[in-house]
């Protein structure tokens, strides 16, 4: 397990902030793309393929035995 911290600065800010939250990142900050190539030497790539998903159309409560 390795923990690190990402300063990265939101791609939108958010439109309303509550008093008590605290402050914003300065939007004009680092993008989360420069953040990981920074600070952790990652290059994050698009790409574009297959996907597996699963979709739930129905859940029901199993029955008591």
């Amino acid at each position: 397990m390795h923990d690190f911290e990402l300063a990265w600065a939101p791609d939108e800010p958010e439109r309303e902030v509550a008093p008590e939250s605290p402050p914003q990142p300065d939007p004009s900050g680092t993008s989360i793309f420069r953040a990981v190539r920074e600070q952790l030497g990652l290059k994050l790539v698009s790409e574009k393929g297959p996907v597996e998903f699963l979709n739930i159309t129905d859940v029901e409560r199993p029955s008591e035995n």
